[in-house]
């Protein structure tokens, strides 16, 4: 996305049918709260997606382009919806790497 004032890389999600996008009206710079505090563009906050079913996991599969390169991964999350206030979100975040090709 050229508008990464740290020009970093930008993923879109690969779509399955566990998984919509979460776009009530799109963010624009002047309402992003991802942009002004924490410098994600606002058309990255865009391709947010949300699950269809409170039992999908959300999984990514990532392949290095070198293995002998360093990588920084950083996930930015954001509460879109407006939660009931007897309401909560938790998740977990594991990171595995595959033994059959990592080093």
């Amino acid at each position: 996305y050229k508008d990464d004032e740290y020009d970093r890389l930008w993923v879109p999600l690969a779509v399955t049918d566990n998984w919509r996008p979460f776009i009530s009206s799109p963010f624009t710079e002047e309402n992003s709260i991802a942009m002004k505090n924490y410098g994600v563009p606002f058309t990255v906050m865009n391709t947010a997606y949300t699950e269809s079913a409170a039992s999908h996991f959300l999984r990514i599969k990532w392949t290095t382009f070198n293995s002998k390169n360093g990588y920084f991964l950083y996930f930015h999350f954001s509460e879109l919806g407006k939660l009931q206030k007897n309401r909560s979100r938790e998740f977990n975040v594991s990171i595995t790497k595959n033994s059959g090709t990592d080093q």
